[in-house]
Parts: structure tokens; sequence; C-alpha cells
């Protein structure tokens, strides 16, 4: 298997990050516009604040995921994971790990302790990925 590159996604990435989300069939996330008015700061999730980010996991120059993260103010949190994904045939190959980690110690860098993230009561496999992080129900 390709080793796996990590990198901060920009503009010029946000069609890549749109169709691997149309691509895997996932209902959450965002469509291309949203992505990119997120990394313009013009969209703004609950209480998000600035600063945010945006991380691009990728094999062999190909978007395997991508995290992104963002200040914010909500439930009295420092920080709130917006998107994370994974494409489906990448699962399983540590890439959430290895994004969920670059976005754990830029939320660090930001002074964000408490960070949050958003799980439907139902996706039992997110829900078990997010507590070996230390995630906790609020």
């Amino acid at each position: 298997m390709p080793p796996l590159t990590v990198r901060l996604a920009t503009l010029a990435d946000v069609p890549a990050v749109a169709a691997l989300r149309d691509a895997s069939g996932w209902a959450g996330g965002a469509r291309e516009e949203v992505v990119r008015r997120y990394l313009e700061g013009t969209h703004h999730p609950q209480g998000a604040l600035a600063p945010r980010v945006l991380i691009l996991a990728e094999r062999d120059g190909a978007p395997v995921g991508y995290v992104a993260g963002h200040r914010t103010t909500r439930f009295g949190a420092e920080g709130e994971l917006q998107w994370l994904l994974v494409a489906p045939d990448a699962r399983g190959d540590g890439v959430a790990d290895a994004l969920l980690g670059i976005l754990a110690r830029w939320f660090e860098g930001e002074g964000a302790a408490r960070v949050l993230v958003n799980v439907a009561p139902e996706n039992a496999a997110a829900r078990r990925f997010y507590s070996r992080w230390g995630a906790q129900p609020i």
C-alpha cells in the first residue's frame, strides 16, 4: 500500500474534497460551495470562529480522506470537529486516526482543550472511534 501523505488543504483542493464526499455516498459533510465558503471564512457553522483548518490525506496524489475543524464557543467548548471523512476503500487503514491526530495537535496549538464532535446516536462505529480518542457524550 502506498504511504499516506497528509497536508493542509487549500482552496484549490476544494473540488477534490467535494468529489471524495460525493464518491463515498456520505450524506454528511458538505457540498463544494459550502466547503469553499467554510475555508474562506464566510460559512459559519453554529458558534464557529476563526481560525479553521482542513487537512487532506492522499495516497499517490489521490485524496483518501479529510478532516476539518475550527474554534468555537458552542456548548462552552473551544474547538469543534466539523467533518471527518475517509473513502470507503481506505477505511481501516489508519487514515482516520492520522487525520484526527493532526487535527488534535492543531487544536492543541490553538489552545482548544475542549473539542466537540457531533455523532449520530445510531452511528456505533463513529462513537467507538471517537471514544478511543477520549470523547464522551454531553
